[in-house]
């Protein structure tokens, strides 16, 4: 699964954001980022579980680490492609 969320943080979350993702298994390609005011965070989470919990559970992961989510892409691949 590629996940990448949009919206607002300060330059001061982004090891709060970057720490609290990097302890979720299974997580690689991370990238956290602040530019003008709008954040991106992408990543890819191998996973075989249901991919919408995980999503959600990492909605609550960043928004929990000072994120202000405004839009949410995700793209879903099997295990095999990533």
């Amino acid at each position: 699964m590629f996940f990448r969320a949009e919206g607002t943080m300060n330059d001061a979350s982004i090891p709060q954001v970057t720490k609290a993702l990097e302890e979720i298994e299974g997580i690689s390609d991370l990238k956290v980022q602040v530019v003008e005011s709008m954040a991106s965070v992408e990543l890819t989470k191998q996973t075989a579980i249901q991919a919408t919990g995980v999503a959600s559970s990492l909605v609550e992961t960043i928004q929990g680490s000072g994120f202000k989510l405004q839009t949410l892409n995700l793209s879903f691949k099997d295990i095999e492609d990533l």
